[in-house]
């Protein structure tokens, strides 16, 4: 598997970012919440990192059925927190998709005429 994340991610914001999540129990932490809260243990943390840290976490299981909504990240409860996940993902990834399908048509009309 291709890690995206580094040693300094993996080994202390990782951690630090499960442990936020877990401990909210359910309520949803923004990225700059969780960049915040991990810059309070006077580590260096910003959102792109979050965004890599929770994106291992799901990977990787650290931390089962980790949701999102567009306010942030949360451990769902329930199945439907999960699901309604999961189909946004689905919904992001047919749209990436869609517009590799139309870059591709295009670099071909432009560049083999």
């Amino acid at each position: 598997m291709n890690e995206r994340i580094n040693n300094y991610e993996r080994d202390t914001v990782v951690p630090l970012i499960a442990f936020l999540l877990v401990e909210a129990d359910g309520r949803v932490l923004s990225a700059g919440m969780l960049a915040e809260g991990v810059r309070r243990t006077g580590h260096i943390c910003n959102t792109r990192m979050v965004r890599v840290c929770v994106n291992h976490i799901r990977r990787n299981n650290i931390i089962p059925c980790l949701a999102a909504t567009n306010k942030g990240y949360f451990v769902a409860h329930n199945d439907c927190e999960i699901t309604e996940t999961i189909n946004s993902l689905e919904g992001r990834v047919e749209s990436i998709q869609e517009v590799i399908s139309a870059l591709k048509e295009q670099r071909y009309i432009k560049f083999n005429h």
